[in-house]
């Protein structure tokens, strides 16, 4: 399915980008304005829940289902369950009491005991609740009197307001995404709201992401098996659903687990082997294969997105793919970047992969490219690696060439220059990196690389640019194109300047298209 944020103004235009890209549902990552009651983003629904049904009526007359992203129990401090008249049942990690009569301008606040308040695991946002008014407090003080410090009163929107001596005081359960949390009966009505919203607008996929938030209400998986259950019986229509956290009771509920996360790197780096792990936890509990989300940027390519499908063809396992507008807008592969999702999802839902092929698509070190003959037949092509080269810094006497020699065996068809770019080492960095090509053809680098980070060549002038954990850093054109080369002996000459004592290494492997097989469905 593809994650994106969207509107009434959008909504075609997505419902298309689902389409061209053979997904089956069009899900909204952040529909509103606050968590708890689900109040709508007005900017994104000027018309409200017509606004969003009338969104899920076009994504029903397209074939796809439509659905909203929710943090389950988590209640944003702007919902009307905060503010301006915080509800009561809002969950507590501890209760204490006033030891003196306050005002409703003092910020200095005496307490029985300290306990919970100068608790600081998890105390994001320092926040008691007396009465009908939340406060919160910097600090609280070591020995008795116990005393909460420069405190903020009427926090949130809430009212300042006089107490007395006997008050109770609670420290609220929040969160470090800026909220709070509900007792169970509360917890009740949140997933009431959300059921409500979805008869109400005909949603029909839901994830509870942070499900795990239940077990603030203190009733443990009870509360988590008991949240789904409400939102399950109360919706009536049929739907989707998956979630954070799986308990046992969840299993007849549960649609699928999608879990794996594309924040923390690139296609090959963010919690791969965590996406990977969990694909044995499927096949053991009965679930049909996921590998998460995945993030289709601007600048994501082809052999990146391929990657990544090949993975899912190996595992036969559907993923997320997070492709926000402005992104699908300004990426000038996109159109392609779609219909390779649609033709891998078509050969591997069609079964067309055998048994072996799908063994080493399932190698993060293999990759492939698949070419459409006609409906229903691919050509599947698995690129090759070369062994890996290594220039390191030496020193030479005045006058002698610096650069190092590779003798590059090619086994392929000619072909552009490919090539991976490593910069290895602890700390450090590379610049002006020149390759030459068989004494022809010289490529130049512009650039300076620190340690762990690297470069790609695709055989364009195109060379990108990534992090030390894989995401896309920049890009820039090489003044001339790779040259193509053919199967047999090529020398490579390399050369580069090291601006600091300590000085990485430059791995680069080449690759190329080999193994070809014909497969359809």
């Amino acid at each position: 399915y593809m994650i994106s944020s969207y509107g009434e103004k959008d909504i075609d235009e997505m419902i298309g980008y689902t389409k061209r890209a053979g997904l089956v549902s069009l899900y909204h990552e952040g529909p509103f304005k606050s968590w708890g009651n689900f109040v709508l983003n007005q900017e994104q629904f000027p018309n409200g829940k017509e606004g969003l049904k009338n969104c899920v009526d076009k994504a029903h007359a397209a074939g796809l289902y439509l659905g909203m992203h929710t943090l389950t129990n988590f209640i944003n401090t702007n919902d009307p369950y905060i503010t301006p008249v915080p509800d009561n049942r809002l969950s507590v990690t501890g209760i204490s009491t006033l030891n003196r009569n306050i005002d409703a301008d003092q910020n200095t606040i005496e307490v029985m005991s300290p306990e919970y308040f100068n608790d600081e695991k998890g105390n994001n946002l320092h926040t008691v609740k007396i009465g009908s008014e939340l406060i919160r407090y910097k600090s609280v003080s070591s020995t008795a009197p116990y005393l909460l410090l420069d405190c903020q009163r009427g926090s949130f929107g809430t009212t300042k307001s006089a107490h007395q001596a006997g008050d109770q005081v609670g420290k609220l359960f929040d969160h470090s995404y800026n909220v709070f949390f509900p007792n169970l009966d509360m917890q009740r009505d949140i997933a009431k709201n959300i059921a409500g919203l979805m008869n109400e607008t005909g949603v029909d996929h839901l994830d509870l992401d942070g499900h795990e938030g239940a077990l603030a209400s203190g009733q443990g998986d009870y509360a988590l098996e008991l949240f789904a259950k409400d939102v399950y019986d109360q919706v009536k229509h049929d739907f989707i659903i998956g979630t954070s956290l799986s308990k046992t009771f969840y299993w007849h509920i549960g649609s699928y687990y999608n879990w794996g996360e594309p924040w923390y790197g690139g296609f090959k780096e963010s919690m791969q082997q965590y996406r990977i792990d969990n694909q044995g936890l499927f096949d053991r509990n009965y679930m049909p294969h996921m590998l998460g989300w995945y993030l289709l940027a601007e600048n994501t390519t082809l052999p990146e997105m391929e990657w990544m499908l090949s993975r899912a063809a190996g595992y036969n396992a559907g993923f997320a793919m997070v492709a926000r507008p402005a992104a699908l807008r300004k990426n000038s592969q996109t159109d392609q970047l779609l219909d390779a999702i649609r033709e891998w999802e078509l050969a591997r839902n069609g079964n067309a992969f055998s048994k072996a092929q799908q063994e080493e698509l399932k190698n993060p070190k293999n990759e492939f490219h698949l070419e459409k003959r006609e409906e229903g037949k691919w050509t599947l092509h698995q690129y090759a690696m070369s062994p890996v080269f290594t220039r390191e810094k030496f020193e030479r006497q005045p006058g002698e060439p610096t650069h190092t020699t590779w003798n590059l065996q090619y086994k392929w068809k000619e072909q552009p220059l490919q090539f991976r770019m490593q910069i290895t080492g602890e700390k450090g960095s590379v610049k002006n990196i020149k390759m030459l090509i068989d004494n022809y053809k010289e490529l130049l680098f512009p650039v300076e690389l620190a340690a762990g980070e690297s470069l790609v060549s695709d055989g364009t002038e195109l060379i990108r640019l990534y992090d030390k954990n894989g995401k896309p850093k920049s890009s820039f054109k090489l003044q001339t194109n790779p040259p193509k080369v053919s199967a047999g002996a090529h020398v490579i000459l390399i050369d580069s300047e090291y601006p600091e004592d300590d000085s990485p290494k430059i791995e680069v492997q080449f690759k190329g298209l080999d193994k070809m097989e014909e497969i359809e469905v």
